[in-house]
C-alpha cells in the first residue's frame, strides 16, 4: 500500500512540476549598466535566441518587471546555469546589409553597409575585442576596442556568360592579415580561414598569446560539466516481517522496532545532451545499516512443532549502487525530482534469530541475502554548491531463510542527506 501511494505521488508530482515548468518563464541573475551610469542587480528572462536581443526583459530584486532597450542601456551582464557569463554591449557598428539568400545575391562584390546601434554580444574582451551580431539567419563578426569595425564578407552573383556561378568577398582575411602582421605563424591560417566565429575566435586567442596581451574575458557556449558530490546524513530502514498465522487464516506483520542510521555517500551526476541542465543521470554509491528488533508473540503450527515467540535482531551493512535519473523541474530554484534502481550488496551481516516454543529455545544466525534489487524515488533542492535531499526507497525479500517461514521481509528506508558538490 506505501509502494503504491508513493508511486502515485511521484507521477503526481511529475505532472504538475512539468504544468509549472511550462508556465514558468527562465531568468538569470543579471546586472544592468545603465547610460547613465547607474547599475542595477536582478534577474533577466533567459532565451535560446535566434537573433542577439535588442531589449531584456529585468525583474528587479524586489519583483517588479520592466523592458530595457538600446535607449536606456549601456551593457548587460547575465550568469548562466553553468556559472559562467555573457556580456552584451551597446555600440553604433556599421553592419553589413547585403542579401544573403543565394536566390538574393546581386552582383555587386562590395557590401552594403548601414550605420546602427545596436546590441553586440562581446565574445573576446582584450586589447583586441571580439563581437557578434546575429540577425536570424546571418552572421555578423566585428573586432576592435575603442572603434570598432566590421569583418567584411560577402557571397555575390557572378555571371561570366556561360555559367551563372557564386563568389566570395573574404576581405576579413586582409583585416586579419593587418592586424597580426607581427605574428608570422599566424598568416597561413589566415589564407584558409572561413568566415566562422568560432575559428575566428580561435585565432585571435592564438594571436592574444602570441603578444602576451591579457584576455580579461573569453565567451564559451554554456556547457554543462559531470559533477562530483559527497554526502551525509540519516536513513530510516524500515523491515516488515509478514508470516501465516492459522489462528485466523491470513498472513500478519510482526511487530519490529526500527532505528535511525547515519549514511554517508558520493555520487557522480552526468548531464543528458541536449537538455541544456534539466535532465541529468545520477550514479551514487553509499553505505545503508539496517538495526531493527523484531518481536513476536502468536501461536501457530508448524511442523514439527508448535513456535510461540520469535525475536530477530536483525544487523545488515549494505553497499548500495542508486542509478536514478534527476529532472530539475523548476531551474531558476533548483529544485528537482529523481528516480531510478537501487542495487544493494550486503558486506555484513550480524544478524540473530531467536523460537521459543514448548520443547526448546534456539538462537541461531539470521541469514540475508547477498543482493537485494528495489527502486528508489525523491526529491531535492540546490543551494550553491550545497543540496539537500530527500529520498524513499524499497526492496524486496531482505531474510528469505527465517525459522517463521517469512512470507515476505521487504525493506523500506527513507533518508535525508545534506551533500556537497566537489566540482
Amino acid at each position: 500500500m506505501l509502494l503504491k501511494l508513493t508511486t502515485r505521488f511521484f507521477f503526481l508530482l511529475l505532472f504538475f512540476g512539468h504544468t509549472l515548468r511550462l508556465n514558468a518563464q527562465d531568468y538569470r541573475p543579471a546586472t544592468l549598466f545603465f547610460q547613465s551610469g547607474k547599475q542595477e542587480t536582478g534577474t533577466v528572462q533567459f532565451a535560446k535566441w535566434s537573433s542577439t536581443p535588442q531589449s531584456f526583459r529585468f525583474k528587479k530584486q524586489d519583483g517588479t518587471e520592466q523592458i530595457f532597450n538600446r535607449s536606456q542601456l549601456k551593457s548587460i551582464e547575465f550568469t548562466r546555469l553553468d556559472g559562467l557569463t555573457e556580456r552584451y554591449v551597446l555600440a553604433a557598428v556599421q553592419i553589413n546589409r547585403s542579401p544573403t539568400a543565394l536566390s538574393g545575391l546581386d552582383a555587386d562584390p562590395a557590401p552594403r553597409l548601414e550605420l546602427d546601434t545596436v546590441f553586440l554580444q562581446e565574445l573576446i574582451q582584450s586589447d583586441i575585442s571580439f563581437y557578434k551580431l546575429q540577425e536570424r539567419n546571418q552572421v555578423h563578426l566585428f573586432i576592435g576596442s575603442d572603434s570598432i569595425r566590421p569583418l567584411i564578407y560577402k557571397r555575390f552573383f557572378k555571371d561570366d556568360g556561360l555559367t551563372n556561378t557564386y563568389k566570395e568577398n573574404n576581405r576579413f582575411r586582409q583585416q586579419l592579415l593587418a592586424l597580426t602582421s607581427d605574428c608570422p605563424q599566424l598568416q597561413q591560417q589566415i589564407l584558409k580561414l572561413s568566415f566562422s566565429e568560432k575559428r575566428i575566435q580561435t585565432l585571435l586567442n592564438r594571436f592574444l598569446t602570441c603578444k602576451n596581451a591579457s584576455n580579461y574575458y573569453n565567451f564559451k557556449d554554456e556547457h554543462f560539466s559531470k559533477q562530483v558530490y559527497v554526502a551525509a546524513g540519516a536513513q530510516l530502514p524500515t523491515v516488515s516481517f509478514f508470516t501465516y498465522d492459522n489462528r485466523i487464516s491470513d498472513y500478519i506483520k510482526i511487530p519490529t522496532k526500527d532505528h535511525v542510521q547515519p549514511t554517508l555517500a558520493a555520487g557522480l551526476i552526468l548531464p543528458l545532451p541536449f537538455s541544456r541542465g534539466a535532465f541529468w543521470f545520477v550514479n551514487e554509491i553509499g553505505v545503508r545499516k539496517i538495526s531493527s528488533q523484531v518481536s513476536g508473540d502468536f501461536s501457530a503450527k508448524y511442523y514439527p512443532y508448535y513456535i510461540y515467540k520469535y525475536y530477530a535482531d536483525v544487523q545488515v551493512l549494505h553497499l548500495r549502487l542508486q542509478t536514478m535519473f534527476r529532472w530539475y523541474v523548476l531551474r531558476k530554484t533548483r529544485l528537482y525530482v529523481q528516480f531510478g534502481v537501487n542495487n544493494g550488496i550486503k558486506i555484513q551481516n550480524n544478524s540473530t534469530q531467536t523460537t521459543i516454543n514448548s520443547i526448546s529455545d534456539i538462537t541461531e544466525p539470521l541469514k540475508v541475502r547477498s543482493y537485494e534489487p528495489g527502486i528508489v524515488g525523491g526529491l531535492g533542492i540546490l543551494y550553491k554548491r550545497f543540496g539537500l535531499d530527500f529520498r524513499y526507497d524499497h526492496n524486496y525479500g531482505l531474510a528469505p531463510n527465517a525459522r517463521i517461514r517469512l512470507t515476505g521481509s521487504p525493506v523500506s528506508t527513507f533518508g535525508l542527506t545534506l551533500s556537497y558538490r566537489l566540482r
